[in-house]
């Protein structure tokens, strides 16, 4: 039998070096989407926001859309991590 580690501990961290998290699903991960919702639930590891774009992110996880809105998701994604550098990384 197996278990994906993302239902053990979805975003592991390193005590000895820096690490950046990521989630499609917003969280306090560094970069994820941001919701506003300011109820949090812990599940694997992870704070999630409590929000209805969480519960439709993770039905779309079971559940695949088409090949367009997954280009959407890419781009949206993209966005995340550029204003997490834009933030954090760049001066």
């Amino acid at each position: 039998e197996c278990i994906d580690g993302g239902m053990t501990n979805n975003l592991p961290t390193f005590s000895d070096i820096r690490t950046i998290t990521c989630s499609p699903f917003s969280s306090q991960a560094d970069i994820c989407p941001e919701d506003l919702s300011t109820r949090n639930v812990t599940f694997a590891n992870q704070n999630f926001k409590a929000s209805s774009e969480n519960l439709y992110r993770g039905a779309r996880a079971l559940f695949p859309p088409s090949r367009n809105i997954l280009k959407q998701y890419y781009q949206m994604a993209h966005d995340d991590a550029e204003r997490f550098i834009q933030r954090n990384i760049i001066t």
